[in-house]
């Protein structure tokens, strides 16, 4: 399998940048990688609106062996607030990771 990250067309999401390669002061924390859905997480925190979110998808397949954790934090966007819809598969030699990155909109 691949790495299906894919660098399409983002309408409101221009410019997000994901954090270099092994920067570990920019390492997104794990606590912040949910299993609960965007329309829970912003009820859940503070009354937020999905519409405050830009929306990003995050996913890693392939032979990745123990480093998968590290290199699907290093996918998140930088700016992300929290990746919720987290779900995961691991076979005997891959994995595969996808999650929605929620990046708060700028206010202006």
């Amino acid at each position: 399998m691949s790495d299906m990250s894919g660098d399409g067309p983002r309408a409101s999401g221009e410019g997000i940048e994901t954090p270099p390669k092994g920067d570990p002061k920019k390492e997104f924390p794990l606590e912040k990688i949910l299993t609960m859905s965007a329309g829970d997480y912003c009820g859940l925190n503070n009354g937020r609106k999905l519409s405050d979110y830009t929306a990003r998808g995050v996913h890693l397949s392939g032979n990745y062996g123990h480093n998968a954790e590290r290199c699907f934090k290093e996918k998140i966007p930088t700016g992300t607030e929290v990746v919720v819809d987290y779900i995961a598969a691991v076979g005997d030699k891959w994995v595969a990771m996808s999650g929605t990155a929620l990046i708060p909109k700028q206010r202006g």
